[in-house]
């Protein structure tokens, strides 16, 4: 339904320039900052062929309210992840299978050392395994961990489910998929390349989509492969890019990292260090949400898609600003980098990582704006999270398993050093994170060492 307001609506700002999308794309932060300062938090733009940015909140609140919102227009956005998720702790579920899988994985990264010298003369024998490519390293862990929440089957299962032989046909060929998810800029493009992890080259991408498409008949929810392979792609990505950029985050952000090491090592005294990371360890880590709210909102894993207008619609802005009457046909971007930088939304020094700006001086406070996710249209058209358990079950499901896998890489090793080459700062679209060839060393924490049977491990 249309909004009503005392203002007489007012003309919609900005304009649409061919040069809007490229320069969007080189720096959405600094694209939609300048569209703040000029036009205030709703303004047309020529991003995506033509688009209205929205991150005002009473205009977010209003799309989402509104009957004449369209399911999301045609533009190449990721979907919402998990969207099976029900309840308010959908983690619950999952957290034990979950965590399992997340823990052997990580276990492997830790290399175990020749002590009495090289009996063969392989290549191989001659790298560190501590030093892995961190995107491919995260998606493959959420594949296999979040195969029971995505699928209905663990992992193991799965694979033969999709006719592949192998678990690491599966992998390849996922992975050759996920890398035609972003484009890859030329400073990737022409990096040293990696040898220490899986390539996404040579996966078979066909038998994904068959295997997909063979499972979707033998549902009875009338799901399509098109819509499991987004379902897959949304849930994975977006959760491994959140895993990615809290990591990133803490390399960029020392000092709002700081207060992390000792509110986990307080809340896992007397924990196991292969137990399950729980809703209610979680839960006891504020500044850990804290921490993970504020790397969304500097850096959003996706971002919501777009809407259109089936009906004209008057859009309200905070106030003194005057609404803006939008006609039919009207292409609507909930836009994370206008809303996350409007100081109406987030509070002062919106270019900042501030993580304190997530915990509430008192009950009264409103939460920061926050979209961090692509959505799935219709209820789900805007997603705002909050900084309680608002937010579909789906985002909060994402959110839980990237804290579950940042806790269980920050207690098995002591350091995660990050490359400088290629740089770790989040970027692209539709899915915002670190690149592919982000390199990152790992040093064990000494349990873990004498658990893998290394004696001797130099630093």
């Amino acid at each position: 339904m249309a909004t009503s307001s005392a203002s007489a609506p007012a003309a919609l700002p900005g304009s649409s320039s061919p040069g809007d999308d490229p320069a969007f794309g080189d720096d959405p932060a600094a694209f939609c900052s300048e569209g703040l300062r000029a036009h205030g938090a709703v303004f047309t733009t020529g991003v995506g062929g033509g688009a209205v940015f929205v991150g005002d909140a009473p205009a977010l609140a209003a799309l989402a309210d509104a009957s004449t919102v369209a399911a999301p227009s045609e533009g190449g956005e990721l979907a919402a992840p998990f969207p099976d998720a029900s309840g308010d702790e959908p983690f619950e579920e999952f957290a034990e299978s979950f965590n399992r899988v997340c823990y052997d994985a990580i276990f492997l990264w830790i290399p175990r050392y020749k002590e009495a010298g090289f009996s063969t003369f392989r290549f191989e024998d001659f790298i560190d395994g501590r030093v892995r490519r961190l995107l491919p390293s995260m998606r493959t862990i959420v594949l296999h961990a979040a195969a029971p929440a995505l699928l209905g089957a663990p992992f193991a299962e799965l694979v033969g489910m999709l006719g592949f032989e192998k678990p690491a046909d599966l992998d390849r060929a996922y992975a050759a998929h996920a890398a035609s998810v972003r484009g890859r800029r030329l400073k990737d493009a022409i990096a040293m390349p990696s040898l220490f992890d899986l390539e996404g080259g040579g996966g078979d991408v066909a038998q994904l989509k068959a295997g997909l498409a063979a499972l979707a008949r033998r549902r009875s929810d009338g799901t399509s492969a098109d819509e499991l392979l987004l379902s897959l792609t949304s849930s994975v990505e977006q959760t491994s890019a959140l895993a990615c950029n809290m990591l990133a985050a803490a390399h960029l952000h020392e000092k709002g990292a700081a207060s992390l090491p000792a509110e986990q090592a307080a809340v896992l005294k007397g924990v196991p260090p292969d137990a399950p990371i729980t809703p209610e360890l979680l839960d006891a880590m504020p500044m850990l949400d804290a921490f993970a709210r504020e790397t969304m909102r500097l850096y959003p894993p996706s971002r919501p898609g777009r809407v259109a207008l089936s009906a004209p619609l008057t859009l309200p802005r905070t106030p003194p600003l005057p609404p803006v009457e939008l006609p039919a046909g009207t292409i609507l971007a909930p836009e994370p980098f206008v809303a996350h930088y409007h100081k109406a939304n987030v509070g002062a020094a919106p270019s900042t990582f501030r993580p304190e700006r997530w915990v509430a001086d008192s009950a009264t406070d409103a939460p920061p704006v926050l979209l961090p996710f692509g959505t799935a249209g219709g209820d789900d058209a805007v997603g705002m999270l909050g900084a309680g358990s608002e937010g579909a079950a789906g985002a909060r499901l994402a959110v839980s398993m990237a804290k579950a896998i940042y806790v269980q890489v920050r207690r098995m090793f002591d350091e995660t050093l990050i490359g400088a080459s290629p740089p770790p700062t989040p970027y692209g679209r539709p899915l915002h994170t670190v690149g592919e060839r982000v390199e990152v060393l790992y040093k064990p924490k000494m349990y873990y060492e004498l658990q893998r049977g290394v004696k001797q491990l130099r630093f």
